[in-house]
């Protein structure tokens, strides 16, 4: 069977996330443990209960990357995955990296924790947010930002998750005057989301050059499944491995485009491995007919082996 997992990204965590997992599989619990106590996270308290470090990226990137990529190590375990194609979900990329081979999972911590330090700092230099835009005409979005930035209001798209749902990211003042100029989208609504940053926009731009730089001390090993990278929706080139991962910082995720390239070369079975069910919801929405299941329980899995 040919699929597709998919990787959440910042945004999607929930209280209790992973909680399954650590109450009814025991070798999940081990290596949820053992991470735990290497690394000094407190995870029960960062996945498990309402905790205020969610609050800051730093936290929110690690504690999500973590839980993603110790369910994808419990899926490898029970089904084959080698013929699948992975797609991350802005930082659900490097779930995806991971699970692949190409980063070991020190070296997964050390990339995301870096990533989260980076974006947290540039959020301070150039602070923003991000908004989605529900049923807006994706064209007329993309001319309301530029007349904007013409007009000294920077705000510009970040994610292009549906044909009718957008993300954008930008200045508070960008945001609050994309808002007045709603109508000129013909979006039926705006909702401010709960990040703490512009992000995947220009107003990331030192974060772009210090990521880049330090991502050349990490080690990387040829993928062993197929991954589609954020930055051009095409599979990983190793060697622009750094370039493409810096990229993703300061330019949108373009999401459904890629998921449209997956069913075109006849994939229909999309498996979302991560807290909640967000990217499973979107791909239902854009391809009706596709089986679509997300992992957030150990009868998740059990259903899945039987699906596979």
């Amino acid at each position: 069977m040919k699929l597709a997992v998919l990787f959440p990204g910042q945004g999607s965590h929930t209280v209790g996330m992973g909680k399954d997992f650590y109450d009814h599989d025991p070798v999940f619990r081990t290596r949820f443990d053992q991470i735990d106590h290497r690394f000094h996270l407190d995870l029960k308290s960062l996945c498990f209960d309402f905790d205020p470090r969610m609050e800051d990226t730093r936290y929110a990137q690690l504690g999500t990357t973590i839980l993603s990529s110790l369910i994808v190590e419990n899926i490898m375990k029970r089904i084959d995955l080698t013929s699948a194609y992975f797609l991350g979900h802005s930082l659900g990329e490097y779930s995806a990296l991971y699970a692949s081979g190409v980063f070991t999972f020190d070296d997964l911590l050390r990339v995301v924790g870096k990533r989260g330090e980076i974006m947290a700092d540039a959020s301070k230099k150039h602070p923003g947010g991000m908004a989605a835009i529900l049923g807006g005409d994706e064209v007329l979005i993309e001319q309301l930002c530029d007349f904007l930035r013409k007009e000294g209001f920077y705000v510009t798209i970040a994610n292009y998750n549906l044909p009718s749902q957008t993300i954008i990211s930008g200045t508070l003042s960008g945001l609050e005057e994309f808002r007045k100029n709603l109508e000129m989208t013909s979006a039926k609504r705006m909702i401010l989301l709960k990040v703490s940053g512009p992000f995947h926009s220009p107003l990331m731009g030192d974060a772009r050059q210090e990521f880049e730089s330090f991502l050349k001390q990490i080690k990387r090993h040829n993928p062993r499944i197929t991954i589609l990278m954020n930055c051009d929706g095409k599979p990983l080139s190793l060697e622009r491995l750094d370039e493409c991962l810096a990229y993703q910082l300061c330019h949108p995720v373009r999401f459904y485009q890629s998921i449209h390239h997956l069913s075109n070369i006849g994939l229909n079975t999309f498996i979302e491995v991560g807290p909640g069910n967000i990217l499973g919801n979107l791909v239902r929405k854009l391809l009706p007919n596709a089986e679509v299941r997300s992992i957030n329980t150990v009868e998740d899995l059990t259903r899945l082996e039987e699906l596979c």
